[in-house]
């Protein structure tokens, strides 16, 4: 979450940390590094940066590299990234889980579409970002357990992200060089396009 969208109090202003020295502008954009031993993802959308667990809580899969998707909700956007392995899609700003529910219709006894439902349960890690004159801070938010802890720090899932564990990397994903963001289907950067990916 950037820090102009935070509404409550997070840890002290002492714990920002310098997770890069920049993010491209491109709606799209994505890093992944380390904070503290954390895969943090760091993704740009519509003029604002977020940071998310890299790891999806649900299996250990790659959520950083997953697609950004956005969902309309009674009106309003919900920023989310999908997991490509079980296509999970994570929000953005809390860490909840949103999936297209469905219900009986009580004349055909089918089932019918029932709109966006969310987890109402904070599943993944979101992180506090600012950006800076001098590069991408990210302020973690480690209160509780979540369950995207059990797979916050390994290396084993990092790998998936593209790149293997490379910390000397600082290029990020960058996906839709039209503008547009991908829906429905994992993101082709590790392909060729976009930059060389990989975990800094």
């Amino acid at each position: 979450r950037s820090e102009d969208d935070m509404t409550s109090p997070g840890p002290a202003a002492e714990d920002w940390e310098l997770a890069a020295p920049s993010l491209g502008r491109q709606d799209g954009t994505r890093l992944h590094v380390q904070v503290r031993g954390r895969y943090v993802s760091l993704l740009r959308l519509r003029g604002s940066v977020f940071a998310i667990d890299s790891i999806c809580y649900h299996a250990g899969g790659p959520l950083g590299a997953g697609d950004i998707e956005e969902i309309v909700v009674d009106g309003a956007t919900v920023p989310c990234v999908r997991c490509p392995w079980h296509h999970y899609l994570m929000s953005l700003v809390d860490g909840e889980k949103w999936y297209s529910a469905l219900e009986k219709d009580d004349d055909t006894g089918e089932l019918v579409p029932a709109g966006w439902k969310k987890s109402n349960l904070t599943l993944q890690r979101v992180h506090d970002v600012q950006e800076r004159s001098d590069g991408i801070y990210v302020r973690l938010h480690t209160d509780g357990d979540l369950r995207s802890d059990k797979y916050a720090f390994r290396d084993d899932c990092a790998a998936g992200l593209g790149g293997g564990s490379r910390r000397g990397s600082r290029r990020g994903h960058r996906v839709g060089g039209d503008g547009r963001l991908p829906s429905g289907r994992i993101f082709q950067a590790f392909g060729g396009r976009g930059g060389e990916g990989g975990v800094s």
